[in-house]
């Protein structure tokens, strides 16, 4: 499942570069990808659910891949559908916290790396820190998409949720 999830990572990031070749920047203001990301990552930080959603298309479609894959959840779609799952996000991790590594766009495509850390979910204490990446695609200035890739398993291995791989 993580090799899947992997290659395809790794195949939207090819398709993101080729097009770089022969597109501009969509970013309707003259924000540089970082610094929409950081504002993003800001806004997210912050956990005000209005805020976020101001970055986000009235129809945006966001996908949690890992939760999708694992049957977990479903992708979302508009405004309403979203705030939902960001209402129980928060509930559940009310210290999440992200970090910006980098950002990038093409055209109307954005891969964003970040850190997502805290320390408990529901009711289990235990710090995790992971590593992800957003595929986003932008409409002007909104999201008109997103795709969140990261490692579920090393979250709940972090969590105590799941034992840890062995390497043999």
């Amino acid at each position: 499942m993580l090799a899947t999830n992997l290659r395809l990572a790794v195949l939207c990031l090819l398709v993101i570069l080729v097009s770089a070749c022969n597109q501009d920047s969509s970013l309707s203001s003259n924000a540089s990808p970082e610094d929409f990301a950081g504002e993003l990552m800001e806004a997210w930080d912050s956990h005000d659910i209005d805020k976020i959603l101001s970055f986000y298309a009235d129809d945006a479609f966001y996908e949690d891949v890992p939760n999708v894959v694992n049957g977990w959840a479903t992708p979302m779609r508009g405004h309403q559908q979203i705030r939902e799952s960001l209402i129980a996000t928060f509930d559940e991790m009310s210290d999440l916290r992200f970090e910006l590594v980098s950002a990038s766009s093409a055209g109307d495509t954005m891969v964003v790396e970040w850190i997502m850390t805290g320390s408990h979910y529901r009711e289990i204490k235990g710090d995790f820190s992971i590593r992800a990446v957003s595929v986003i695609k932008l409409d002007g200035d909104k999201i008109a998409a997103v795709s969140d890739y990261y490692d579920a398993h090393l979250l709940l291995t972090q969590l105590g949720l799941a034992p840890a791989l062995g390497v043999e």
